[in-house]
């Protein structure tokens, strides 16, 4: 029995030994067949870098590093290296202590800003400082994306060492890095940094004129607007008076009438759309008399019809003398036809014999419709001649006619009534049957004995 369990422990421990020794050899096997797979290129070298945490042979990172920085890397094999790194978290350090230099490496020599942009996220995620001043080299980035990165980045911890080279781009001697300055205080929420905001409002760049008013605007510079409304009436530039106009209407300065009465007859058309549109905003009736002279000289179809609705957004006329312009002069039959409209709802008297005209003579059948509407919107007598004329021209279009039917309705003068009755008896044409349905309702109006009988009980 003793011989028996003498024999059991030598093969016990002979089998454990074998075993031992084969794994041993069988994971130095692994470990160089997975290498070689890591150092092979190509698809396989790809999927090795994918499986290599879960493989468990960390050991390779090192290698993993050599690939990264190899000139020949593509852009794919660099984004799984960079996914993996990700995958370990904190514990990347224990198993490749100079993973940072990698990071660095790829954000300086990088010509992917994709690649870049996700690892300036990622380390602003973690809010990881070790990176501050790659960063700062990258402030000057040629991608605006990469640039919007870099300042998100900065601003994701709080550390004074970027100060003095946000200060250098706001004076520097490139228009470029003075622009990346302002873009900066976008992204970085820190007042200090607002030093040179000031004094780049008057920047021989329009363009950095132009950014620094929207930089006012956003973070609400009130002790600086009086310099941007003085910009809006006196920069040389166009693009720069646009902006400070757009400043000083989302502020709401309605009463600067200096500013955007002059902006409606500025020799620049964006500066008169800008402005006319901020009038019509503002809907402030001082405007209107001011908008009607600019209407008069106005040689763009699509401003005149701006102007004309902010007319009827202040619901002032200004004199009419504009919509007498535009519907005499315009060429085109819409804005004609607009100022038409306008004068009837804003109760234009100095345009009707304008409107009359239009009625008679206008080519164009939408505004000899509109005319005939605003005659009867406005109850205006003085233009029955010019209705019943038309009436009578057999050869207009039905659709005139039933309008001036209801025009003279509106008017209501029953004086018409012979005058209408006389065209009623020349006329035809199937239209007769609606000039006698309007005689029919006048003259139940009128001449109805039942009515007279009631009025007399």
């Amino acid at each position: 029995m003793k011989l028996f369990s003498k024999y059991f422990l030598q093969i016990s421990i002979f089998i454990l030994l074998s075993f031992h020794v084969t794994s041993k050899i069988y994971g130095e096997e692994t470990l160089q067949s997975y290498r070689k797979k890591l150092l092979s290129g190509g698809d396989t070298q790809k999927i090795a870098i994918t499986n290599l945490k879960d493989s468990g042979f960390h050991v390779l990172l090192e290698d993993v590093s050599k690939i990264l920085r190899s000139e020949e890397v593509d852009t794919e094999t660099i984004i799984r290296i960079l996914e993996l790194y990700d995958s370990y978290n904190t514990e990347i350090g224990s198993y490749l202590p100079n993973y940072t230099e990698d990071y660095e490496y790829i954000l300086q020599h990088s010509q992917n800003d994709w690649i870049v942009i996700n690892i300036l996220n990622n380390i602003a995620n973690k809010k990881d400082k070790r990176y501050v001043y790659t960063a700062i080299d990258l402030m000057t980035h040629r991608s605006s994306n990469v640039r919007k990165a870099v300042f998100q980045y900065l601003n994701s911890f709080k550390d004074d060492r970027i100060l003095p080279y946000i200060f250098e781009l706001g004076t520097s001697e490139k228009p470029i890095e003075r622009y990346y300055y302002l873009e900066a205080l976008n992204y970085i929420d820190d007042e200090r940094m607002n030093i040179h905001v000031s004094k780049l409002l008057h920047d021989p760049s329009p363009a950095i004129r132009s950014e620094t008013i929207q930089i006012i605007q956003k973070f609400k510079m009130k002790e600086l607007e009086h310099k941007v409304l003085e910009l809006a009436k006196f920069d040389s530039n166009y693009e720069v008076r646009k902006h400070a106009i757009q400043y000083a209407e989302t502020q709401n300065y309605k009463t600067r009438t200096d500013i955007f009465t002059k902006g409606i007859i500025d020799s620049n058309s964006e500066i008169r759309e800008v402005s006319i549109l901020a009038i019509k905003n503002f809907r402030y009736p001082i405007y209107a008399p001011f908008v009607s002279k600019a209407l008069e000289q106005e040689s763009s179809s699509h401003l005149r019809a701006e102007m004309i609705e902010s007319l009827i957004a202040m619901n002032h006329h200004g004199g009419g003398t504009g919509l007498v312009a535009t519907l005499s002069q315009e060429v085109d039959p819409h804005v004609r036809q607009k100022a038409a409209y306008a004068i009837g709802v804003l109760n234009t008297k100095i345009a009707v014999p304008s409107l009359n005209k239009s009625l008679l003579k206008d080519e164009s059948l939408i505004v000899r419709i509109e005319s005939a509407k605003s005659l009867g919107r406005m109850k205006e007598k003085s233009g029955i001649s010019a209705l019943l004329a038309k009436l009578k021209d057999y050869q207009e279009s039905n659709t005139l006619r039933s309008q001036i039917l209801i025009s003279l309705e509106q008017i209501d003068d029953p004086k018409v009534m012979p005058f209408v009755f006389d065209i009623m008896e020349e006329d035809s044409t199937p239209f007769r049957s609606q000039i006698k349905e309007f005689m029919r309702n006048m003259l139940y109006k009128y001449h109805n004995p039942r009515r007279e009988y009631l009025v007399t009980m």
